[in-house]
């Protein structure tokens, strides 16, 4: 599967929850801008928003199989 862009994220979301890194890619590419956003209107400390949203993607990478239980 290559055309991951065409995907809406709930399939990515499955194919994520089945260990596929490149959709997992796809997510971050999505929503990583937003994420900062929202984290630099409460921080407003650049490093810091990139330390959150490092935590924010470790985090949903290592717990991907338990996601939507």
């Amino acid at each position: 599967m290559a055309a991951y862009s065409s995907h809406n994220d709930h399939v990515l979301l499955d194919l994520v929850k089945k260990s596929d890194y490149a959709a997992f890619t796809e997510l971050y590419t999505r929503h990583a801008d937003a994420l900062y956003g929202a984290a630099y209107n409460i921080l407003r400390d650049r490093q810091g928003c990139k330390d959150v949203l490092q935590d924010i993607f470790i985090w949903f990478w290592q717990n991907r199989e338990d996601l939507g239980r």
